[in-house]
């Protein structure tokens, strides 16, 4: 798919790896809606993108807000054929918490409906849309990509929410890939290791006042023995520059793509 024909949705693309896949397809002369819980960012990102983006604010585990949302990015751009779903919270909740009692299944179930639901309302309704898209030279309509993390299949002590979240998202790849064949729909994740932006908490009234994509990378990380090669922790541009290179390669599909420089998360920090 060429990248200036791409008329995209990305959720959770206030800041992070979101936000840098909005930039970098609004610089190839993209179009995108950008879905966020944050307003106050997602606002501000979109007013300095200029007319080829524009914010709405959601709670991606919301199906009805799915669904209104992809339908109006398609009447708005006049079609939908490439969804980025990057929203995701994280818990660092223990199943036997130190001060006793046992893990809250409230937070268990809200990180599941934000991070596998959520990507699961986007994943439907985009496929939806991109139905409807022109096709190209292969006959593709559409690129689904949703986010993963390589916790997936090394959660750390406390991940046991996220880890469960992100194995459902790989899960999925797969049969939805498969089934979507028939219209021209790829679907790919990608799972990225230890990105240097800070995770926003389920607890999302408390998130934090600093943008993840402005959180400097810590050179005194606990994780930094860990690292194989490069010597540092991946950057939202590295996730970005992956999202562009899937869109562009029709011959990716079906995929779970590492995005980690080798690294493999130790039991605990």
């Amino acid at each position: 798919m060429k990248l200036d024909q791409v008329h995209a949705v990305v959720t959770g693309g206030a800041s992070g790896m979101g936000k840098a896949t909005v930039q970098a397809l609004i610089a190839e002369g993209g179009k995108v809606c950008i879905v966020d819980y944050n307003k106050e960012w997602g606002e501000e990102l979109a007013k300095s993108l200029g007319a080829n983006a524009y914010f709405e604010f959601a709670d991606v585990s919301d199906p009805a807000r799915a669904e209104e949302i992809v339908k109006g990015a398609k009447q708005k751009f006049g079609y939908v054929n490439v969804v980025v779903t990057c929203a995701g919270v994280g818990s660092g909740t223990r199943v036997l918490p130190r001060g006793g009692g046992v893990f809250p299944l409230d937070t268990f179930k809200r990180v599941l409906d934000i991070n596998l639901v959520g990507t699961f309302n986007y994943t439907c309704q985009g496929a939806l849309a991109m139905t409807e898209a022109p096709g190209n030279e292969d006959d593709e309509h559409g690129v689904i990509i949703n986010c993963s993390s390589l916790a997936a299949s090394g959660g750390q002590i406390g991940q046991a929410a996220y880890a469960a979240s992100k194995s459902g998202v790989n899960a999925m790849v797969l049969p939805i890939a498969r089934e979507l064949a028939r219209v021209g729909i790829r679907v790919n994740a990608i799972a990225p290791g230890l990105i240097s932006t800070n995770i926003i908490p389920v607890d999302m009234e408390n998130r934090p006042k600093v943008r993840r994509d402005e959180m400097p990378e810590d050179p005194n990380n606990p994780m930094a023995k860990d690292f194989i090669f490069p010597k540092r922790q991946g950057r939202a541009t590295d996730f970005s520059s992956l999202v562009l290179e899937v869109i562009r390669n029709t011959l990716i599909n079906g995929a779970v793509l590492p995005l980690d420089g080798a690294i493999r998360f130790s039991p605990k920090w």
